[in-house]
């Protein structure tokens, strides 16, 4: 995995964080982070690097990367790949606080459904899942509803479901 990332392949970061989540994978990935950081515009290894460090550590400026790709215009690739980095985040950081926030702050509705199915994903409510399917889809369809009162109970029922971390079996 570290031949993988030496050659900057965007998989190798997370599979790394996944096996060794120790403190000389957390010092790699901060390393490689603050370059990344740098980018003006990041690639999907960039991605990959912030969204490792973000489920290992709390780490904000990794999330704000994150953040600000996730409802950019990268690419569905990229923006895609971000969302999951604030999904599958380090559940002691605010990673939930920020997607709620871009649930009540998104006008586009791509955007919109992308961050309100993340922020669901994250706590555990999965629209793929018939346990929780039918009342996951009522969560999202009262995110997206335009209506903030509706908006804001399903965000405030989200919210007080602890995160579900990652992996997820």
């Amino acid at each position: 995995l570290r031949a993988c990332i030496d050659r900057q392949e965007e998989r190798a970061p997370k599979a790394l964080a996944l096996i060794d989540p120790g403190e000389e994978t957390v010092t790699l990935l901060t390393t490689l982070f603050q370059s990344a950081s740098r980018a003006p515009s990041p690639s999907a290894f960039d991605i990959a690097v912030a969204g490792a460090l973000a489920y290992l550590a709390d780490a904000p400026a990794a999330l704000d990367l994150l953040e600000r790709t996730a409802v950019g215009d990268g690419g569905m690739w990229i923006t895609g790949a971000a969302m999951e980095g604030l999904i599958i985040a380090d559940e002691h950081s605010n990673a939930s606080a920020r997607l709620a926030h871009l649930v009540r702050t998104q006008t586009d509705e791509d955007a919109l459904q992308l961050c309100a199915d993340g922020l669901l994903q994250r706590h555990g409510w999965n629209v793929d899942d018939e346990e929780t399917q039918d009342e996951a889809l009522a969560l999202l369809d009262d995110m997206m509803s335009g209506d903030a009162a509706a908006r804001d109970a399903a965000l405030l029922k989200v919210l007080k479901t602890p995160v579900r971390p990652w992996p997820w079996v």
